[in-house]
Parts: C-alpha cells; sequence; structure tokens
C-alpha cells in the first residue's frame, strides 16, 4: 500500500502558489474593454451562487496577483530577474554564478511583502 505524503501549506507552500497564480497572470491575454473574461453560454445545472463563487474567486486571484506584482516590482535587481527567469522564462545571464541566491533571497522577501500587504499566506 502506497501512502501519500502530506502537504504541509505553510507560508513557504503558499509564497509559491502566489508565484505560480502571478505567473498565470502574467501570461493572461489582455481582452478589449467590455468583453467578458467567461464565455456566457452553455451552463448547464448552474446557479447564480455558483457563477457568484467563481467571479469572486476570479477577482480573488486576480488581487493577490497584483499584490504579488507589485512586490516583485519592488525588489532589487537581481532578485527581480532571478524571479522572471524562474517564473516567466524571462531569458537572463547570471555571470556570477548567483542566480540560487537571488532566487532563495527573492522568494523570501516576497513572503515578507505579502504579508505587510495583508495577503493571507496560510497563518
Amino acid at each position: 500500500m502506497i501512502v501519500a505524503e502530506q502537504v504541509v501549506k505553510d507560508a513557504t507552500w503558499w509564497t509559491e502558489w502566489h508565484l505560480w497564480n502571478w505567473r498565470d497572470w502574467m501570461y493572461r491575454p489582455d481582452l478589449p474593454e467590455g468583453v467578458p473574461r467567461e464565455a456566457s453560454g452553455g451552463l448547464e445545472n448552474y446557479t447564480t451562487h455558483d457563477l457568484d463563487s467563481e467571479r469572486a474567486l476570479a477577482a480573488h486571484d486576480i488581487w493577490a496577483a497584483e499584490n504579488t506584482n507589485a512586490v516583485i516590482e519592488g525588489l532589487d535587481g537581481g532578485q527581480k530577474i532571478a524571479i522572471h527567469h524562474a517564473y516567466i522564462n524571462a531569458v537572463y545571464r547570471f555571470n556570477r554564478g548567483n542566480y540560487l541566491d537571488l532566487l532563495k533571497l527573492g522568494k523570501a522577501n516576497i513572503m515578507s511583502g505579502l504579508r505587510r500587504r495583508g495577503v493571507w499566506l496560510g497563518e
């Protein structure tokens, strides 16, 4: 019998979640003004409550991504490009071999920045 490992959803886990949510937000195409973000037809067995919940969740994810983006924009240059390199596949050369150090420091600063902005990190 194989037993699945329990995932601990601590601040590190939630910071990583916010970084992946930010990545998805960065890749999301901008739609022209007035165009709905979701399709409006073909729904069966949905209630208004379901649609309202989905909209609220989507709005929260966008809010979290915008806050994460604000924190990333405030990082020092090396930390910022390490995050961009790791999560949105931006191409940078790290001549001194300090990429992993910059990434680790950047993530720690993102965690504290998200806390300052009131973003929930499972605590």
